[in-house]
């Protein structure tokens, strides 16, 4: 999210790091390296059905991306056991609390973009990512572990404070408070993020926090990150201009959220903002970690008659969800924001601003802040569900059925 986000229990959150960090051990750097040159089949699986159906290939491999050649709509980040790339199974079992959590989200007016309910994308979004190459500037980082001990780490254990990367000359971080900023290695299969980060010289990132995730392969999920409240990596979840272009979302998405209460897998802990602290009762609260999905089916969608860019984003709602990684700050009470990449990503670098020319091309207005802002078809937060976290975690329980009588 844009606005600052707290975390309230610095010494909890760094033992839940840790603890998470011995559980994602990586795999070696060279299987992650093979993985993440082969070509990525990506399976769609609709809501409603058991059939998926396949989509061609990447024509890009990994390790070839750059600014002015970012990765095309068919990539996602991440694995297939990732949480983020696998489908919500048909039938698949709801959070206990889920009708209450919807219910309450009612009561408060919260839903996307508030009361209007329409989802909305603006240029400026929330995630700034870079794509380094091996001729690029070696950068030195500074953590700051202004969350605690082992804030300054991600699921390998590995400690970024004083180690050298490389990262575009030129690269900006997110110009919120939040100050988010994403470097991928292309070279060593592995994604950088970083909370609150600066420039503090020339070849010198001061952060918060942050972390080092493997990207691609067996070993990479989007989990174990330590640069939002969700503990995710910060490319996971994101709507990136390639995918809107390509009308087509093959993960799931990132939303942040108003409150929470507590946590829930794939989260390991209750970073954020407390509804506690903005005045609203825990009852009825979504969870750091929940997963919301649209109840749509894809016949359903495509009869909205939305256009082709907005049907994708209900898709992937869908047929993946929506993943709470962060709060709102306290600045707005009522909002389900989608994660979007930033148009730094490309501006910052000399290049064309790719989310705000494609928001222009779907109509998109000027808003106040100055970036380019659309609206999406309106989607009442009735017709969203809560997915128990066992079924992406693989640890449901079968249900157990009825003992027949003999007569």
């Amino acid at each position: 999210m844009d606005s600052n986000t707290t975390d309230f229990q610095p010494r909890a959150r760094a033992l839940a790091v840790a603890a998470g960090s011995r559980l994602e051990q990586l795999t070696s750097t060279a299987v992650r390296r093979i993985a993440g040159l082969v070509l990525m089949l990506l399976p769609l699986t609709a809501a409603s059905a058991s059939a998926s159906t396949s989509v061609p290939p990447c024509p890009q491999l990994f390790g070839s991306f750059t600014g002015q050649a970012p990765p095309p709509g068919c990539w996602r980040p991440y694995g297939p056991g990732s949480p983020f790339n696998k489908p919500i199974p048909s039938g698949a079992r709801v959070a206990p609390d889920s009708g209450a959590i919807v219910g309450q989200m009612l009561s408060d007016e919260v839903g996307f973009a508030g009361g209007k309910q329409s989802f909305q994308l603006q240029s400026q979004g929330s995630r700034p990512v870079y794509w380094s190459q091996p001729s690029d500037p070696l950068v030195t980082i500074r953590c700051t572990y202004l969350w605690g001990p082992n804030t300054c780490q991600g699921a390998n254990g590995e400690v970024i404070d004083g180690l050298r990367i490389q990262i575009p000359a030129g690269a900006e971080p997110e110009q919120q408070s939040d100050g988010h900023l994403t470097v991928i290695d292309q070279a060593t299969d592995v994604e950088y993020d970083f909370e609150r980060a600066s420039w503090s010289g020339p070849n010198e990132l001061t952060v918060a926090s942050g972390s080092e995730i493997p990207i691609s392969g067996d070993g990479g999920t989007g989990l174990g990150g330590n640069a939002d409240a969700g503990d995710f990596g910060l490319l996971a979840g994101i709507i990136r201009p390639s995918e809107l272009k390509a009308g087509a979302i093959n993960h799931a998405l990132a939303i942040s959220v108003p409150c929470t209460q507590g946590y829930v897998w794939p989260s390991h802990g209750p970073w954020g903002l407390a509804c506690s602290d903005i005045g609203r009762s825990a009852y009825g609260a979504l969870h750091m970690g929940s997963l919301l999905q649209l109840r749509m089916s894809d016949r359903q969608i495509a009869a909205t008659g939305a256009r082709a860019w907005q049907q994708a984003i209900m898709r992937a709602m869908a047929r993946y969800g929506l993943y709470v990684n962060d709060t709102n700050g306290g600045t707005d009470n009522q909002t389900l924001e989608l994660e979007s990449e930033s148009d730094e990503s490309f501006t910052s670098l000399g290049d064309a601003p790719q989310m705000q020319d494609l928001l222009r091309s779907f109509g998109g207005q000027t808003w106040s802040n100055g970036a380019i802002g659309v609206d999406g078809v309106p989607i009442n937060v009735d017709r969203l569900r809560v997915v128990a976290p066992c079924v992406q975690h693989g640890r449901c329980l079968p249900k157990r059925g009825r003992r027949r009588r003999r007569h």
